[in-house]
């Protein structure tokens, strides 16, 4: 779970992990965001359980087409490579995007 990686983010580096997460919202990373480039596209996603902890996907830009059409709070199941288990900034997992599926909208 996100909270397992980021509780131990060095144990779970490089690990493939699958979660169904909440979209909120596709963002590009400001210079302040160390665990991204500057202008990277990312999703800002959340759990649906435990405490609605976020997560963070960057996707790489050949990909953005897949996720530009995404709705709010709609629901996806992301396979991707954890990038880090705790950013610098927020202490939340960023993963790289592997794969994409939408579930639902809500």
């Amino acid at each position: 779970t996100p909270l397992e990686v980021s509780g131990n983010p060095e144990e779970y580096r490089g690990r493939v992990v699958s979660w169904e997460l909440q979209y909120l919202s596709l963002e590009r990373a400001e210079t302040i965001r160390t665990d991204f480039y500057e202008g990277e596209p990312f999703l800002l996603t959340r759990t649906a359980s435990e405490r609605g902890a976020f997560v963070y996907v960057a996707i790489p830009p050949d990909r953005l087409q897949e996720v530009e059409g995404l709705i709010p709070l709609e629901r996806i199941r992301i396979v991707g490579r954890v990038r880090t288990g705790a950013a610098a900034l927020t202490g939340n997992v960023v993963l790289d995007l592997l794969e994409i599926t939408r579930i639902s909208r809500e």
